[in-house]
């Protein structure tokens, strides 16, 4: 599922459909952005930013469990925070065996993480 859609799916489980870019969400939640092409890399082009598109989707998850109207809207916008979550660390993990970086490495991104 590319970003753009799970962003859709975010929308829609908070009972929206998807307004018309930059408008205000009509329950009065969270406004929508750009729309994005499919697959395309966050402004830049590389696809560098793509882990903050990702903590960017985390973001508004938490945002929109936050403001969630009831338990169950609640809760599925934690198990997709969750999925999220899972997927970062994946892709985390996915690089530092790429890049061959050890337990030290992992230690000192820790310490070095805003708290």
């Amino acid at each position: 599922m590319n970003p753009q859609m799970l962003l859709q799916a975010i929308r829609a489980h908070l009972g929206g459909g998807a307004p018309a870019p930059g408008a205000p969400a009509p329950d009065g939640g969270l406004p929508v952005g750009p729309p994005m092409a499919q697959n395309s890399p966050p402004s830049g082009g590389s696809g560098g930013n793509f882990s903050q598109l990702v903590q960017q989707m985390i973001d508004i998850g938490v945002q929109a469990m936050k403001s969630a109207p009831d338990a169950v809207d609640a809760s599925g916008m934690a198990k997709i925070v969750s999925s999220l979550h899972q997927f970062q660390a994946q892709v985390q993990q996915d690089n530092d065996a790429a890049m061959g970086a050890g337990p030290a490495v992992r230690a000192m991104r820790r310490n070095a993480a805003p708290q």
